[in-house]
């Protein structure tokens, strides 16, 4: 039985034992430790909300990678939203099922899968290229 750790080391490691080429490493790292885990968008959250408040609110529903409420850098208080990610689907769905509506500190939060961001338009320079 071969022993296998998380790391992309030991992955590379276990798979050039079998000849396989680093670009199917990489396609398999990246779907099995990036993609399947799941991101939730929660918003309308409490301003008195915390990354430990939110882990707690949502570790009934499974394990729990990163828990982060956004947080606004000039007053320090929470923005109203946050992102949660599950290690394993099916505790992303359970979670959005039970808590999309649900009240949590007076307010009625929404747990949607969170999209990926916009890409942004290229912005303006100010510099002055003319020479």
């Amino acid at each position: 039985m071969v022993h296998v750790s998380c790391s992309l080391y030991a992955i590379v490691n276990l798979f050039a034992q079998f000849q396989v080429s680093i670009k199917e490493i990489y396609v398999f790292y990246f779907f099995f430790f990036i993609v399947m885990a799941k991101k939730l968008f929660v918003g309308n959250l409490s301003w008195k909300m915390t990354n430990e408040d939110l882990y707690s609110v949502f570790a009934e529903f499974g394990e729990i990678e990163e828990a982060v409420v956004a947080i606004d850098k000039l007053s320090g208080r929470s923005k109203g939203f946050g992102f949660v990610t599950y290690v394993e689907d099916a505790s992303a769905a359970s979670a959005i099922e039970a808590l999309n509506g649900a009240e949590i500190e007076g307010r009625q939060i929404a747990v949607n899968e969170a999209l990926p961001p916009k890409p942004r338009e290229e912005r303006r320079s100010f510099r002055n290229d003319r020479y």
